[in-house]
């Protein structure tokens, strides 16, 4: 009996949900890996997505927020580019 309850403590701990990480605890590692605050976001109804909005990142920076990312059993997003739609013209 012991054994399986012990196996089951250890499967349940595997499979807890991710927290959503305070506004406090994303500036701290916008601090250390030198980007804005702004460029981080956790998912509210999915913490297990962690988005970094910073298409011009550098490699120091992307390992960084990736590191912590995994350290904190989150899968990271991370946008790479953005594209600009051209406005729409109405010729007469």
């Amino acid at each position: 009996m012991i054994p399986i309850a012990g196996a089951v403590a250890l499967l349940s701990a595997c499979a807890m949900q991710p927290r959503v990480h305070s506004a406090r605890e994303l500036s701290a590692l916008a601090d250390r890996c030198d980007v804005w605050p702004t460029e981080l976001a956790q998912h509210r109804e999915r913490p297990e997505i962690f988005y970094f909005l910073k298409p011009t990142a550098s490699e120091v920076q992307l390992i960084c927020v990736a590191r912590w990312a995994k350290n904190n059993h989150l899968r990271l997003v991370y946008v790479e580019a953005v594209e600009e739609e051209a406005p729409e013209t109405t010729e007469p």
